[in-house]
């Protein structure tokens, strides 16, 4: 907080319980550490750290207990017993301490310490590596903090930083079902299949097949040995002797489930045959592809490297150990498989550009899809949409709709989409390149080259169909056609990668302070899976177009903090991720709107401060384990709710598609709860009214912003009226208001006395000077805007009172 009492960061959490995690999570960041003046005087406590974290682990682990044991204890009290249970927010475990205790474990270490006997038949603390390894994994965290101030090493410090904290943290980071489903269309061709077997030895839907086997081996072995626990149970319970050969069998499955679980849960190849078609060979590549034997280095080196950002268990899922396997979180993690394909692919030109030309069709196609999907309609306007771009502002050029050489110094380009819906633009460009590893671990030279190439140049391109679509009001094809885009009043443009950028993807003032992203407007920038997510659950176009207009409003997006773009959505989707726009820009934008009130500067103060936002998937994560299979505890489909009429207004613009439909529900949608409750009660009096008297009524209200001022009409249908002159009336009472108050856009509704919507008329007009309607205006004594704020303004207990008075005047 500053001295004037105002917020100067905002942290956002779902509920106390997120919150008291949230501070659980910080405070052990800083656990153990020396306060220091600099982050360079943290970071020479590094080494230190590391040595007495890794001596403790290693004295834990020589007390004569299997690694592999320690490791299964380990994961079963991180892992949650039940995904349909399990909360991210209120989570304060690291996933990533097994990690650490097993590049420890692996490690080429003599065996150099002596430890008394008694410490050695008492076996490993636990709780001990627990803390030890907890150390260093929060090291890594304050250290890839640390590094976003490193800007002496380039412009994307800060950016790499980010990345680094999000490599980290995070595990698991895609749900199952969409990375599957996101291999299986990639790879699902023949011709695709064919050449990533001949060139890699096995293919996704291997993988997917062995993955299942391993779970099946998994339970089938847990479950039998728990039967058979039940079986001598109920022997013993029935008075009669166990056989020497019975102790024997019951002492070992005891050992397997609780004693030696690690041994217990791991599999060998032979195991795991029976349940799939794949020949050993494929099953050994592709078990040789994700586990590990040794790190080859001594612990401190491997630690020491994690906490630089370089895991040498990446992608790694299983520890190996001669002929067994063990896994330590997902065995063959989804996450890495493309990737992991994809570096054996390109260790030969000709079929990495075949499988590339492939893969990046097919994310262009699969993006246009989903957001066809997301935006109510079929298919995109233009897909793969060539078009005519100056070569340099610094030669005369002529794109204008009159040009009459659309090809003097310029050239042809492409845009991947263009989504046209009445008079809304949406600019689509797609990247399928890949994060590099060296980006991943902390490069900040690999970083800023990976988001130029991938972020950037889609930035650009995007930015360049906008401008365009702005200054010339349309488009000359390479065919020297011209394409009409002057009835376009609101564009947004939209970047689409196959790789998922985390943070990086949300931080866009640190995109900005990088070069990275150098235009006014602000793309959004969702991975493929993620889009594939949205699309799975959100099911209103208005709904998207208004978390569309939030994510990329210039100033608000430049505010946002947080690790994942679904946080973000699911945030919105409970109410959230409004930013009160600068009453001055909107009545900049908004002339005819009365002077901002104090209330309104300072609302506007306290709204607009850096906001990090913390982990609001929980709905999500429940739904999609339930609908996955993972969980057998049901959960709802997150949805984002209205108030019943607004709802009702929404629903039938989507239904009816006429005209500004998406538009005027988005402004619907957009709405704040209070203002849904004024509608709502409007429509409720204008049904009793004309219910009461028989008569027509209606009823106005504006909402201006920084897109311009919407108008919301509302006018009742009597019983036995003419509806031809019901729409004369309300279409005559909005083009006078629209005209008065220069509204950017206006809807009229005309309702029944049930109250359901049997008419409505949208209206984007440009406002002219027209002097016969502000005649019209003067001759029917429409209150203007400041008298309606002035009326607004005043208490419902005086308003009678002074209304008396100018009468009496």
């Amino acid at each position: 907080m500053t001295k004037f009492n105002r917020p100067t960061l905002r942290v956002v959490q779902n509920s106390d319980e997120a919150f008291n995690a949230f501070q659980t999570n910080y405070n052990n960041i800083a656990e153990g550490m020396i306060p220091t003046d600099s982050w360079n005087d943290l970071r020479l406590q590094v080494p230190q750290i590391i040595e007495q974290s890794v001596h403790a682990i290693q004295r834990e682990l020589d007390t004569g207990v299997d690694l592999w044991d320690v490791i299964e204890v380990l994961r079963r009290m991180i892992a949650p017993a039940d995904l349909g249970e399990h909360k991210e927010s209120i989570n304060t475990t690291l996933p990533a301490i097994v990690e650490v205790v097993a590049l420890i474990g692996i490690s080429i270490d003599p065996k150099e310490i002596n430890l008394p006997q008694e410490q050695i038949d008492a076996g490993p603390s636990i709780p001990t590596i627990i803390d030890a390894a907890t150390r260093i994994v929060t090291t890594a965290q304050w250290v890839a903090i640390a590094s976003v101030n490193d800007n002496h090493l380039g412009q994307a410090a800060e950016l790499t930083g980010l990345l680094r904290t999000f490599e980290v943290s995070v595990r698991g980071r895609n749900y199952l079902s969409i990375s599957r489903k996101v291999l299986d269309e990639i790879f699902s061709s023949e011709a695709i299949e064919q050449l990533v077997r001949s060139n890699v030895g096995y293919t996704p839907s291997d993988i997917s097949q062995l993955w299942e086997a391993i779970q099946k081996e998994r339970i089938e072995t847990q479950t039998l040995l728990e039967e058979r626990i039940g079986e001598f149970i109920q022997i013993s319970s029935t008075g009669e002797p166990l056989s020497d050969a019975q102790i024997t069998e019951a002492r070992e499955v005891v050992g397997k489930l609780l004693l030696e679980p690690g041994q217990g849960i791991s599999f060998s190849i032979d195991e795991i045959l029976s349940h799939t078609n794949l020949s050993t060979s494929v099953i050994t590549s592709i078990l040789e592809s994700f586990s590990i034997e040794t790190t080859g280095l001594r612990a401190v080196e491997a630690c020491q490297k994690f906490v630089q950002g370089e895991n040498l268990l990446a992608g790694k899922g299983m520890l190996r150990r001669q002929d067994r396997y063990l896994p330590i979180g997902d065995p063959l993690p989804h996450d890495f498989i493309r990737p992991l394909i994809e570096s054996r692919l390109k260790t030969s030109n000709k079929p990495w550009n075949r499988y590339r030309k492939h893969r990046d069709s097919w994310t262009e196609k699969t993006a246009g899809q989903l957001l066809s999907k997301l935006l109510g309609i079929n298919n995109p306007t233009y897909e793969s949409l060539e078009y005519r771009f100056p070569e340099s502002d610094s030669l005369p050029y002529d794109l204008s709709k009159n040009s009459t050489n659309s090809r003097t110094n310029t050239k042809d380009t492409e845009a991947d989409a263009l989504f046209i819906i009445d008079d809304i633009a949406i600019c689509v460009e797609v990247k399928a390149g890949s994060i590099t590893e060296k980006a991943r671990a902390g490069n900040v030279q690999r970083v800023e080259a990976d988001l130029r190439k991938t972020i950037g140049e889609a930035a650009s391109q995007a930015e360049r169909l906008e401008d365009l679509i702005l200054k010339h009001q349309g488009l000359w094809t390479p065919a020297n056609c011209w394409i009409d885009l002057s009835g376009i009043r609101e564009i947004h443009t939209i970047i689409v990668c196959l790789d998922d950028w985390g943070p990086l993807a949300i931080a866009t003032d640190a995109l900005v302070r990088a070069n990275i992203i150098t235009s006014q407007s602000i793309p959004w920038l969702v991975s493929i899976h993620d889009l594939f997510t949205i699309a799975t659950f959100m099911d209103s176009p208005s709904d998207f177009l208004t978390y569309l207009r939030r994510r990329t409003d210039p100033a608000a997006s430049r505010l946002l903090l947080a690790g994942d773009e679904l946080d973000l959505v699911m945030w919105f989707m409970g109410g959230g991720l409004y930013f009160v726009p600068d009453p001055f820009e909107v009545r900049k934008k908004n002339p005819t709107i009365p002077r901002p009130r104090q209330a309104q500067r300072d609302e506007f103060k306290n709204s607009n401060v850096p906001t990090q936002v913390s982990t609001h998937t929980d709905a999500l994560d429940a739904w999609m384990y339930f609908i996955e299979g993972q969980t057998s505890i049901e959960a709802d489909r997150p949805r984002r709710d209205h108030q019943r009429h607004v709802a009702m207004l929404i629903q039938h613009l989507e239904d009816s598609k006429e005209r500004g439909w998406l538009r005027t529900g988005a402004d619907l949608a957009g709405l704040a709860h209070e203002a849904e409750l004024t509608i709502s009660d409007y429509m409720i009096q204008l049904m009793h009214s004309t219910l009461k008297d028989g008569c027509f009524h209606t009823s106005f209200m504006n909402f201006p912003d920084l897109s311009g001022n919407f108008g919301l009409f509302l006018g009742t249908l009597p019983i036995g009226e003419s509806m031809e002159k019901v729409k004369i009336d309300i279409r005559k009472y909005a083009q006078l208001k629209k005209h008065q108050l220069h509204l950017g856009r206006s809807l009229a509704i005309i309702i029944n006395v049930s109250g359901h919507i049997v008419w409505s008329e949208y209206d984007n007009s440009l406002n002219v000077d027209a002097p016969e309607l502000d005649r019209e205006i003067i001759e029917r004594r429409l209150l203007s805007a400041n008298q309606m704020q002035a009326l607004n303004s005043i208490a419902p207990k005086n308003k009678k009172r002074k209304k008396r008075q100018k009468r009496k005047r």
